[in-house]
């Protein structure tokens, strides 16, 4: 098997899982009015990983049965034939040949969309490797170390349920604040005096720390590198991407007083108005 072949397979596989990804998306959007009042944030955050799952694991499909054509005893020679002469050499005249460009022709179109395909993931990973580098290393590049306050950094991480904070640096161009780094994490803070509590800011990243939702955007972003074609996957990513944050706010509020919540929905609202 050729390079061809084997990126045939792989391309006929991800057509199959893509259209049982789609059809189970579709399936969780129309049911989204439902569950949205029924189930919980948590619930409706991380059933996105059933959709992402179903693109990525194939599943066992049945192989084509062969069809066994039983062996016919052939015809008893003729006699007045000439010495040499068989059936088959007889009948050779009558058979309709085959071409091998004919036979392949219908699949050119395949080959053509499983090269388009590869070109295609290819391009979107290297503009997503080359855009996460250069936006992590202006963030370093562009802030520093922050001597933050140990004790408001000690309450944020026991009210988020961290044991151990990753770094944290503050920078001009940092706004609003963010949790970046897969395989080190860093909070960034902004160079001014934030709208509401930090420690609920702090708060707000700590728990995306704690919930490794950075690894579960990364695997959303290699599953639609995958499905690039696939406008529902973009759907999927938005619709994780939401609910990712509603379901910190919703599990961070959870056990707030009412003026907590008030603290806390002010102190986001100011920093997506800004």
């Amino acid at each position: 098997m050729n390079w061809i072949e084997a990126m045939l397979v792989i391309f006929r596989i991800v057509l199959l899982l893509s259209a049982a990804g789609g059809a189970a998306a579709l399936i969780l959007l129309a049911l989204k009015p439902l569950t949205s009042r029924v189930f919980s944030a948590k619930w409706r955050y991380y059933i996105w990983i059933a959709v992402l799952a179903v693109m990525v694991l194939p599943l066992p499909f049945p192989h084509r049965a062969q069809t066994r054509i039983p062996s016919l005893p052939l015809p008893a020679p003729v006699l007045n034939e000439p010495v040499g002469t068989s059936v088959s050499q007889a009948k050779e005249s009558d058979a309709v040949p085959i071409s091998e460009d004919n036979a392949d022709a219908s699949f050119d179109w395949l080959k053509a969309a499983a090269i388009v395909w590869a070109a295609g993931m290819c391009v979107y990973f290297t503009c997503a490797a080359v855009s996460y580098a250069r936006f992590t290393l202006g963030k370093k590049r562009a802030s520093a170390p922050c001597n933050i306050d140990i004790a408001l950094l000690r309450d944020a991480a026991k009210k988020a349920g961290v044991k151990k904070v990753p770094r944290v640096r503050v920078g001009a161009s940092t706004d609003p604040p963010m949790l970046a780094g897969v395989l080190r994490p860093v909070i960034y803070l902004p160079d001014r005096e934030i709208d509401g509590s930090l420690e609920m800011v702090l708060v707000h990243e700590l728990t995306h720390y704690r919930r490794r939702d950075l690894i579960y955007k990364l695997a959303t972003l290699i599953v639609n590198g995958i499905h690039w074609f696939n406008p529902l996957m973009y759907v999927v990513t938005a619709n994780i991407n939401e609910e990712c944050e509603v379901s910190c706010d919703a599990e961070i509020t959870r056990n707030m007083t009412d003026e907590e919540k008030k603290t806390y929905m002010n102190t986001i609202l100011n920093l997506i108005h800004r």
